[in-house]
């Protein structure tokens, strides 16, 4: 399988989906990462070049398994718009992912919301995207895609965002939200009435389309 990930700041797809990730890799699957902006802004807001925060994403990153390069585009503004959906429509025809993974449109990020929008139309051609669940979700985000996942990949994930110390003040309250997001998924879908599922990262699905080939 071919895996996209896209987020708009450094920390929103290790946060997001960072055990999926993990696991991924674990499968053997080719991973691409895309950070649209550094996430660092200038006195007019726009984002500029952050070079800390994209060497907190590459330690982060490894962490999970990935060392491969990340492509941050450090675009100054996200926007539905023909240039920000042609930048990732252009990199999506280069790498031509199986699946796309990005953000939910249920968010309270503005930017996050227009990436969600964004990839949606670049990625009108393939076959499964996925929109993750962050800190940042509104409670009309509602899972339907789950992936399960270990108690060390639960750590992993927790070690992988501790790296991000410019964004994070409480390492320790991060932690708690990264355990208690995954034991709320698996609870409100009933996934934990099996034994064997602990966490889940949770998933809403934009779209999946099987082939003749599959079901």
């Amino acid at each position: 399988m071919k895996v996209l990930a896209i987020g708009v700041h450094p920390d929103d797809i290790e946060f997001g989906m960072g055990a999926t990730l993990a696991k991924h890799i674990r499968l053997g699957h080719e991973i691409s990462v895309v950070v649209l902006t550094d996430g660092k802004r200038d006195e007019v807001g726009r984002y500029t070049k952050s070079l800390d925060r994209r060497e907190e994403s590459i330690r982060a990153l490894k962490i999970l398994g990935y060392n491969d390069e990340i492509n941050f585009l450090n675009l100054a503004k996200v926007s539905v718009s023909q240039s920000t959906i042609h930048v990732i429509e252009k990199i999506i025809n280069k790498f031509k992912p199986n699946r796309i993974y990005t953000h939910s449109r249920n968010d309270r990020h503005q930017d996050h919301r227009k990436c969600s929008y964004a990839v949606l139309s670049a990625g009108r051609y393939i076959s499964e995207i996925l929109l993750y669940e962050i800190y940042s979700s509104l409670p009309e985000f509602v899972p339907n895609y789950l992936i399960c996942f270990s108690k060390e990949l639960l750590d992993l994930k927790i070690q992988a965002n501790s790296e991000f110390k410019s964004q994070f003040q409480n390492m320790d309250l991060i932690a708690k939200m990264i355990e208690g997001m995954a034991i709320k998924n698996s609870f409100i879908t009933y996934a934990t009435q099996r034994q064997e599922i602990q966490y889940t990262e949770a998933f809403e699905i934009a779209k999946i389309v099987k082939q003749n080939n599959e079901i």
